[in-house]
């Protein structure tokens, strides 16, 4: 079972708890016999399937779309230790980070065994969770060898506040590692760029440009006087250019302050590695000289930005498969986006930002349809012929299968973890 350490609530459990735990207990035996019939969370790895080059760094994402809402969420990560390695955990957007109170545990990694095991949440003082949104980030380095490596989605189990089993469409995903001879200026880029973004001393990203001339498609550029205390918005128009305005308030005046935005050919040569996703256009976006754009000199940052219907109709995305990624601090972090209307030929989007630097407008497809194409693109590759061992959607399917079976067996354990936590968080608020 997970422990719990370092939590604001260690150390305060009323003499009250023992009375928690017995009813925790009761509601589990009756759980055990009862699994409630309705429709099912998709819990998806994506992007479903990536191409990286070998000893590169890359970043898979678990998302979850809620169908009832769900107050507890855990899951572990298979993955075959010959191609990859993961380094790190880090929590996404789901349970709201700080904004609701909840639990958070990242899981412990075992390279040797090939697995992240143990990720697990559970929203605290009667909050719920019925947005769709990203529950863990993991950052992985790709080993010296070739080939296609599943990603495979087990144990996993979605928990209501009653401590009842959400039912669970699960869509696990891969990665194909290519080799570091192939050309990787397309994708890769060659410089390692800095920190751009405030909140963590490094500064704004400035308005004159680090980018490769050759690489960008089109520059367009504002300038405003910027005075202490009000909001300032920058207005972009040309065709191509995907971000419509940059908006913010200013804590300081600043004078003349111009804000560019670069559309480029490729991924920025600022960036370390690719970001995940259908890529639909790469931006960089640059507000005043560097140092300027800072916590100290701006706050409530945000980017407006459209994506064609056409692109999305053509590639098979909707509204809700797009999403906004900023790099910063040598990797890609998915920024909070919202829709914000349509028209004939565009959906319009908004997103949150914590500073300025590259970003890219990018499309999840909440399958596992194109694993099989790109494993037959690698073998065609590397030998001409494709020889398939097995069709990976009916590994999928019957890995859901059996993990149906398995979840009535250990629900027992992972609710009472869930109920438990929930019902001791409700009495030492009624305590405080």
């Amino acid at each position: 079972m997970p422990r719990i350490d370092n939590h604001p609530y260690s150390g305060r459990i009323p003499g009250k708890v023992s009375l928690v735990f017995a009813l925790a207990l009761i509601a589990l035996i009756s759980l055990t016999f009862v699994m409630p019939a309705s429709a099912q969370a998709i819990v998806t790895i994506y992007p479903s399937t990536q191409n990286v080059y070998a000893n590169s760094t890359f970043s898979i994402y678990v998302g979850i779309e809620p169908i009832t809402p769900f107050v507890g969420a855990q899951l572990d990560i298979l993955f075959d230790k010959d191609f990859i390695i993961a380094n790190k955990v880090e929590e996404g957007s789901l349970f709201g980070r700080d904004s609701i109170p909840h639990l958070f545990n990242k899981g412990l990694i075992d390279n040797a065994a090939g697995s992240v095991t143990g990720s697990y949440a559970v929203a605290l003082g009667g909050s719920s969770i019925s947005i769709p949104g990203t529950f863990i980030q993991v950052e992985c380095t790709a080993l010296g060898k070739e080939g296609y490596c599943s990603l495979d989605l087990i144990n996993v189990i979605l928990s209501d506040s009653q401590g009842r089993s959400v039912p669970v469409t699960v869509n696990s995903g891969g990665v194909l590692v290519l080799g570091e001879t192939g050309d990787q200026s397309d994708t890769i880029g060659n410089s390692s760029g800095g920190d751009t973004g405030f909140g963590n001393g490094g500064g704004g990203g400035g308005s004159g440009t680090s980018e490769d001339a050759e690489n960008i498609y089109i520059r367009e550029v504002k300038s405003i006087n910027i005075l202490s205390n009000t909001n300032v918005t920058y207005q972009f128009s040309e065709q191509e250019n995907p971000v419509q305005y940059i908006a913010y308030h200013s804590l300081k005046s600043a004078g003349q302050i111009t804000s560019s935005i670069e559309v480029l050919k490729n991924v920025s040569v600022t960036a370390t590695n690719v970001p995940p996703g259908t890529v639909y256009k790469h931006v960089n976006i640059w507000v005043g000289k560097h140092g300027y754009a800072t916590e100290e000199n701006i706050k409530g940052a945000v980017i407006g930005f459209k994506v064609p219907k056409e692109w999305m109709k053509i590639n098979g995305f909707d509204a809700s498969s797009i999403r906004i990624y900023r790099f910063n601090n040598g990797e890609w972090r998915e920024l909070q986006t919202n829709t914000a209307g349509e028209d004939q030929e565009f959906v319009f989007f908004q997103a949150e930002t914590p500073g300025f630097s590259p970003f890219a407008i990018t499309a999840f497809a909440m399958a596992t349809s194109s694993m099989e194409n790109n494993y037959q693109v690698f073998m065609d590759m590397k030998t001409g012929t494709y020889e398939k061992t097995a069709d990976p959607g009916l590994q999928n399917e019957a890995s859901a299968t059996e993990q149906d079976s398995d979840n009535e067996q250990t629900l027992g354990q992972n609710s009472a973890l869930f109920l438990i936590l929930i019902l001791m968080a409700a009495t030492i608020r009624r305590k405080d």
